[in-house]
């Protein structure tokens, strides 16, 4: 509970899903190199059907299975959550929408952001994850689809930056050669996600 820890001026929960799809927007249009149509959709069908605030809290920012410690005992027992440098009080829904863009499952397309860890044996499926985390606080995920449709689009668009500054000289090193084309991987799964929801106006 935010009040109870000292931290209920640490965010803003109300209009919290309307000030992220217009934050994310705003940096689109600030810098890309190429129109992608198919994202400007995925902004439209995001901000024409905002869900409702139903879980505030205090969110990581970052949550994803890279982000947690886990006891090297018992590998099922979670130690600890790091990097809170992102952390808000705000919808709780958002870190669960990231979760589980991050979650991949063997024989589908990974994100390529991540390691590709959840693929391997042992880890349950993404729906079995999300049900879990929703068993675990006994509450009901009805918008998950939305927020995991703004997950996938905030990664495009930070790589797409990352992208940007690198074909500009201004980010340099290894690994950045293939920024663009990941930008492309996580529109098309945002478009997966959206082809086949039931979320009212959120379907393309």
């Amino acid at each position: 509970n935010p009040d109870e820890v000292g931290l209920t001026d640490f965010g803003k929960p109300h209009g919290f899903p309307e000030r992220q799809v217009a934050r994310w927007r705003k940096q689109w249009a600030a810098g890309h190199l190429e129109d992608r149509p198919q994202l400007d959709l995925l902004f439209d069908r995001l901000d024409g059907c905002v869900p409702k605030v139903l879980y505030p809290g205090i969110i990581h920012g970052d949550f994803k299975v890279d982000n947690l410690m886990v006891d090297a005992e018992n590998r099922g027992r979670i130690l600890g959550v790091l990097d809170w440098e992102m952390s808000t009080f705000g919808d709780t829904m958002a870190d669960v929408g990231v979760f589980a863009c991050f979650w991949d499952e063997e024989g589908r397309e990974r994100n390529p952001v991540s390691a590709g860890t959840t693929a391997h044996q042992g880890f349950p499926s993404r729906d079995d994850a999300l049900n879990q985390y929703a068993n675990e606080r006994n509450i009901d995920l009805p918008n998950i689809d939305w927020y995991i449709i703004l997950a996938y689009v905030k990664l495009a668009v930070i790589l797409e930056q990352i992208h940007v500054r690198h074909v500009r000289g201004l980010t340099v090193g290894e690994g950045f050669d293939d920024t663009g084309a990941m930008v492309d991987v996580l529109i098309a799964s945002a478009c997966e996600w959206a082809a086949k929801t039931s979320v009212p106006g959120l379907k393309i």
